[in-house]
C-alpha cells in the first residue's frame, strides 16, 4: 500500500490573506465535527480524583489565537492544524504568567500516527525556534491532553521525548503538560553574560 505524502508548513506569525481565508474555509468545514469531539473526550474522561488540579477555569484568559502548523495532502488540501493561543493564568490576586496552550487537529480520514507525528514534530521544533515570533512574556508551552488516547503510556512517553513534563490534571480531569520555551530576554541575557572569544 503507498503511503500519502505528507506536506508540513509552520505558519506561526505569517499574515497572508490567502492562507486565512483557508483557514476560515477549513473551519467552517470541520468546525462543527471538531466541537462534536472535545464535547466526547469531556464525557469520556471521569474527573475522579482532583487531587491535583493545576489549572482553574477562573484563573485563565485566552488572549490570541493563532494558527501555528498545518499539514496538507498531495493535492495540497488542509488535513490537520496544529494552533496555539497566548492565555494568561493567574496565579494569585497579584502575580500571573503568560503561557502557550497548543491544540492540534487532524481529519479523522487521515487520522494515522504517522501524519500526526510529522504535524506535530515539526511543529514543536519550529515553534521552539521561533523566538522573535512568540510572546516574550510566555515562558511555557502547555498541552491541555483531552483526548483519552494521549493519556496511554506511550504517548505519555511521546509527550515526555520531546521535552514536555506532566504537571498534574485541570478541572476537567485533562492532563497538563510544559515545556520551558527560551524567550528573547533570556537570549539577550545568555548572550551578555557569556565570555568573549578572546577572553
Amino acid at each position: 500500500m503507498t503511503q500519502e505524502n505528507v506536506s508540513v508548513e509552520f505558519v506561526f506569525g505569517k499574515k497572508h490573506p490567502s492562507l486565512k481565508s483557508e483557514l476560515n474555509l477549513f473551519w467552517k468545514q470541520v468546525g462543527k465535527s471538531y466541537n462534536q469531539e472535545m464535547t466526547e473526550h469531556k464525557n469520556l474522561t471521569a474527573v475522579s480524583n482532583q487531587t491535583n488540579i493545576t489549572i482553574n477555569p477562573n484563573t485563565v484568559t485566552s488572549l490570541k489565537r493563532e494558527p501555528a502548523a498545518i499539514a496538507r495532502d498531495e493535492k495540497g488540501c488542509i488535513i490537520g492544524i496544529v494552533f496555539v493561543t497566548l492565555t494568561k493564568v493567574e496565579i494569585d490576586s497579584d502575580n500571573s504568567e503568560y503561557v502557550y496552550f497548543q491544540r492540534m487537529f487532524t481529519l479523522s480520514q487521515k487520522r494515522q500516527f504517522r501524519i500526526s507525528n510529522q504535524l506535530y514534530s515539526a511543529f514543536i521544533i519550529h515553534f521552539k525556534k521561533a523566538i522573535n515570533e512568540r510572546d516574550p512574556r510566555a515562558d511555557y508551552l502547555m498541552a491541555e491532553n483531552a483526548n483519552p488516547g494521549l493519556r496511554r503510556p506511550s504517548m505519555r512517553r511521546y509527550f515526555f521525548r520531546h521535552g514536555f513534563r506532566m504537571l498534574g490534571t485541570n478541572y476537567l480531569g485533562y492532563e497538563i503538560w510544559r515545556i520551558k520555551l527560551e524567550t528573547k530576554e533570556q537570549n539577550i541575557d545568555a548572550t551578555r553574560i557569556s565570555p568573549r572569544k578572546d577572553e
